[in-house]
């Protein structure tokens, strides 16, 4: 049997197993864009999908082949995707040294691959990793193939728990994360892309299902704080649908021996079509960053006329960086370029990207003062406001939360390199709202 007919056999026609790693807190917000996707398939599937929510990730079983290729073409809120390609029984090591010389590596990867090899081994004969992975490189090293730590072509984890073997293959080679859309990396960037995207994701889906009034999508986006511009331009992908490959290729479906690269075109197609509906839909989205350090505020530049040169959406989207301070922007001039629904999502310097320093309640006051006057003028103007702010302690989401009572809000929790963060998520404002609301600046007076 030639070797096509073979992984048609015991790949392509078999049901598969995929593992959703998410961001910390944001597991909910990952299966949500799963189901869409899921819903939304452009390849036909041969099987019905369950898709499970676990502590920490989500599960698809079930899956089609080209369902996982789509999926992973499509997912932007991941971490990773983590494709079972081996399950069984493993008794200790020459059971396992058995099983991986059994298992048919050459179906999936060319001889000469190089691989990132993560271990775990719990409760388990082989009670530690390095000697599972010791069995793991014996393994591939008899298919010409070899572990390296940098360079690496695939990422496979290996996993024994008790007597059960697991082994998954990362469809991302580095995560779904590296975007590749940032031509300057010399500002801080605390906020990782999927994370920020499902800060998006999270925040304007509940403002959808939070309101009881018809929420359009937002038609600008101003980015105060700005960065290196992750928020702006995963804002970016959220409204226009982008896939994660828009910037640089990512994934390695495409690379593996039981590749189907007719099936990854055909959806490559369809993805672009889709995408240039909603730039279509979004005619007019506008995107400000707001970034008042000089140094930042270049850097931020090169990145979005690197951004901005994708074919995808060249000179379709407009996107601008303004050297100001978010608390000197004319707040009329905001509410006059906004057509019917601005998002605003913060990540301020106080507190999140300067740890180390105190006294920043001050900052979150203020900031709660300018939202909350925001708010109001766009609410009598018939205007919708969405937004977040990221609070790395309770004194600061206090702070910032009592000047908003007037307004929608929910809070969400996630973790970002071990810190706590307090996502205040804001929707729209009262109709009620009294007209006589001071503004920030006859606040810090009053004050």
């Amino acid at each position: 049997m030639s070797l096509e007919r073979i992984i048609k056999k015991q790949i392509h026609a078999l049901p598969q197993f995929v593992r959703l790693e998410c961001p910390p807190g944001f597991v909910e917000t990952v299966k949500n864009e799963a189901d869409e996707i899921l819903k939304s398939f452009h390849h036909a599937q041969k099987f019905t999908p369950i898709v499970k929510e676990e502590t920490d990730c989500v599960t698809l079983e079930e899956l089609d082949f080209a369902g996982l290729i789509e999926l992973s073409m499509r997912l932007r809120s991941a971490s990773q995707i983590w494709w079972r390609i081996l399950k069984c029984r493993s008794r200790g090591k020459d059971s396992l040294r058995s099983r991986f010389a059994e298992f048919p590596w050459e179906l999936y990867f060319s001889k000469k691959s190089k691989f990132k090899i993560t271990t775990d081994s719990t409760a388990s004969v082989v009670f530690h990793e390095r000697g599972l992975k010791e069995i793991v490189e014996e393994s591939l090293s008899k298919f010409e193939m070899e572990s390296v730590k940098e360079n690496w072509d695939f990422i496979i984890h290996v996993e024994l728990h008790r007597d059960v073997l697991t082994v998954e293959l990362a469809l991302a080679k580095a995560g779904l994360f590296k975007r590749g859309y940032k031509e300057s990396l010399s500002a801080a960037a605390p906020l990782r892309e999927d994370i920020a995207f499902c800060a998006i994701s999270s925040t304007l889906q509940t403002a959808q299902t939070y309101q009881s009034e018809k929420v359009s999508s937002p038609d600008s986006v101003l980015v105060p704080f700005a960065g290196t511009g992750t928020i702006g331009f995963e804002s970016v992908f959220w409204m226009l649908n982008l896939p994660v490959e828009s910037f640089q290729n990512i994934l390695v479906v495409n690379n593996i021996v039981c590749k189907r690269s007719e099936t990854y075109a055909f959806i490559n197609r369809k993805i672009a079509s889709h995408v240039e509906e909603s730039m279509l839909k979004s005619d007019g989205f506008k995107v400000t960053f707001c970034e008042k350090e000089s140094s930042v505020a270049e850097a931020l530049q090169k990145n979005v006329n690197y951004f901005c040169q994708n074919s995808m959406f060249k000179n379709r989207i407009s996107i601008e960086v303004i050297k100001s301070d978010f608390f000197d922007l004319d707040e009329n001039q905001i509410v006059a370029e906004t057509k019917s629904h601005l998002f605003l999502p913060l990540n301020p310097p106080f507190g999140i990207r300067l740890q180390n320093e105190k006294n920043f309640d001050r900052g979150y006051d203020k900031l709660g003062r300018k939202i909350a006057s925001l708010a109001k003028k766009l609410t009598l103007q018939g205007k919708q406001l969405s937004g977040f702010v990221l609070c790395a302690s309770e004194d600061h989401w206090s702070e910032c939360l009592k000047h908003l009572a007037f307004m929608k809000t929910t809070t969400k929790h996630f973790t970002q390199g071990g810190l706590h963060i307090r996502m205040l998520q804001f929707y729209g404002a009262s109709s009620s709202i009294s007209p006589s609301l001071p503004s920030p600046k006859e606040m810090d007076s009053e004050s």
